[in-house]
């Protein structure tokens, strides 16, 4: 993750269905964890454990 000037991360919380196929369009990579529906605090949890991993805050 490290060399991104502006990175962003987007999380879809949709009760159904996903992001447009335009909105996939601005992605230079597209992640998916686990092909089931998952409560977006649990995403955002891996995420964030995964960035301070990554970081070196934790290990």
């Amino acid at each position: 993750m490290r060399g991104f000037k502006r990175p962003l991360i987007m999380i879809g919380a949709f009760p159904r269905g996903s992001f447009e196929e335009r909105t996939y369009g601005l992605a230079d990579d597209i992640l998916k964890i686990g092909k089931y529906v998952m409560d977006t605090s649990s995403i955002l949890c891996r995420l964030l454990t995964a960035l301070e991993i990554e970081l070196g805050f934790i290990s």
